[in-house]
């Protein structure tokens, strides 16, 4: 460890200054971030002060013993806040939008062998995406662009699971007849 670096953590913990680990023990160990600055691969910092020395708003740091120093580093709670929000969005789609729904449908045993005639439901996505294309090279608005990008996704998805959805079937179907004998 460098020179003014106090006795390290063994482990990474995070929080503001002052906080508590999740033992509920206190952070005896963990340096006084206001009084120090620690040396890492980026050179010097402060974890509470920012590259111009003034202070960062809404920043938690984690402190953590890699490679024999302590190192503290930042990180915004916006990007906390973008993730969470993109996992809810994830989840939100995946529960609600038809495509997603009939894949997830076709890709449980019983579904699987619906997968190729599930591909023929690929069309009506390429209609679609043609109509709108044929509405906005006629002078339609701008945003019938994001519908045919939506609709050229969902016929790309559905039409690529027909051929997986098979090749999971033969699979599947051969494991079953290897476990078959082994049962009788």
């Amino acid at each position: 460890m460098h020179g003014s670096c106090p006795a390290a953590p063994t482990r990474c913990q995070r929080g503001p200054r002052g906080a508590s680990r999740s033992d509920g023990r206190s952070d005896v160990d963990l340096p006084d971030v206001a009084a120090e600055s620690y040396s890492g691969r980026r050179g010097r910092f402060s974890p509470i002060a920012g590259p111009s020395g003034r202070p960062l708003a809404g920043t938690l740091s984690t402190y953590c013993l890699l490679d024999g120093e302590l190192r503290a580093t930042r990180g915004p709670i916006m990007l906390r806040l973008l993730w969470a929000a993109s996992v809810y969005t994830r989840y939100f789609l995946r529960r609600s939008m038809p495509t997603n729904i009939l894949l997830d449908a076709i890709r449980t045993r019983r579904g699987l062998k619906w997968g190729i005639p599930a591909t023929l439901l690929a069309a009506p996505y390429l209609l679609a995406a043609s109509i709108c294309t044929n509405l906005i090279g006629g002078g339609g608005p701008g945003w019938l662009n994001l519908l045919v990008l939506l609709f050229c996704w969902n016929f790309l998805k559905i039409l690529i699971m027909g051929p997986v959805s098979l090749i999971l079937l033969i699979r599947v179907r051969i494991q079953e007849a290897i476990a078959r004998p082994a049962e009788a």
